[in-house]
């Protein structure tokens, strides 16, 4: 939150088990065009920011997975 984003986005996620985070954002091509590992993280509600100032205009998918477990979730970073 918020979409549409500007300078950043917060991804918020929940695990159930201790487990490593890693994400990535991908555009509308298919192409990664961010990608951060974030290690372990505790169970429970996470949050994370992306900075998104990078990024062209448009529409995103930002991939977390946690373990086995993957969550996708549309940006749109307007300018």
């Amino acid at each position: 939150w918020p979409n549409p984003v500007h300078d950043r986005a917060r991804i918020g996620f929940n695990m159930n088990n201790i487990s490593a985070v890693s994400i990535q954002v991908i555009d509308m091509m298919g192409k990664v065009v961010m990608a951060d590992n974030f290690g372990q993280m505790a169970a429970g509600q996470q949050t994370f920011e992306i900075q998104t100032q990078t990024l062209e205009a448009g529409v995103y998918f930002v991939q977390v997975r946690t373990g086995e477990t993957v969550q996708v979730e549309k940006i749109t970073v307007a300018r």
